[in-house]
């Protein structure tokens, strides 16, 4: 049987590890052994060919896994995109960005995609590297401000500040205890259609089913995004379900929004 299995991947990382000490642990041991006459001339050979061999277990387990998820879902799964082809804040900040494991459906005729994305910070090994899971969903006509509510769980708003260390967006309050964790941003003179789309109905919503992703809306899309690569089965599944939710609640009124949108756009840009 292959290494990577056929059989169905829960955790890429946790099944990787039981894979190389259960299923194939004679050759895992065997290539321990064989590092063994090199132990006093690079000391870390066996954890350095044991961290190779996971890696190589996961990068299998990971196609695996993805394949999986996309047949269970309907979806269309490709290994990677074009690093430009998101827009927003999130995707703004950093270097060596890269779109990865893109899966692509539809929702109400809108293009819908759910992907890992990843970009670097500083260089060497001062290097930081960040990575996101991401559900984005496309709109043919409305271009929206930026506009950003920040999960309770993330500290960081990325790509917020401007060159001179500025922010480039105004906080518009939330009413409510439920909602006093959450953050919500936006451009100046869009704080009445922020909280048209952050509308109590949805905030209550996110607050009982999806306090750890944040929502950004820039360009013509908007996404639902967690700060890690999600890996795991239960967590994916909750990220796809929660984000469909959260676009089929939105999705009406972004596309009613597209007329007040195109009307605002030219006079705040006259006063930028």
């Amino acid at each position: 049987m292959d290494e990577a299995g056929t059989k169905l991947v829960d955790n890429v990382r946790c099944d990787a590890w039981r894979l190389m000490w259960g299923e194939y642990k004679r050759k895992t041991w065997l290539l321990v052994i064989i590092t063994l006459p090199f132990l006093f001339i690079i000391p870390p050979l066996p954890f350095f060919v044991l961290a190779v061999r996971w890696a190589v277990i996961a990068a299998k387990l990971e196609r695996e896994f993805m394949g999986q998820f996309a047949a269970t879902h309907g979806l269309r799964y490709e290994e990677r995109a074009p690093a430009d082809s998101v827009s927003g804040r999130l995707f703004s900040a950093g270097d060596r960005k890269k779109v990865s494991n893109v899966f692509l459906g539809t929702l109400d005729a809108h293009p819908l995609r759910l992907f890992h994305y990843q970009y670097i910070e500083g260089s060497g090994d001062s290097s930081i590297t960040y990575q996101f899971t991401v559900c984005e969903l496309a709109f043919e006509k409305t271009q929206f401000p930026h506009i950003l509510l920040l999960a309770p769980t993330m500290p960081v708003r990325y790509g917020s500040v401007n060159r001179w260390g500025s922010d480039k967006d105004v906080r518009v309050p939330l009413e409510g205890d439920a909602y006093k964790n959450f953050a919500l941003y936006t451009d100046q003179g869009y704080e009445i259609e922020a909280l048209q789309i952050f509308s109590p109905e949805v905030l209550t919503f996110l607050h009982e089913h999806a306090k750890n992703f944040s929502i950004e809306c820039a360009g013509n899309k908007i996404y639902l995004y967690d700060d890690e690569q999600i890996l795991t089965r239960s967590k994916l599944d909750e990220l796809y379900r929660v984000a469909r939710s959260i676009f089929e609640k939105l999705a009406p009124l972004l596309d009613r929004l597209h007329n007040d949108f195109a009307a605002l756009h030219p006079y705040y840009k006259k006063k930028d």
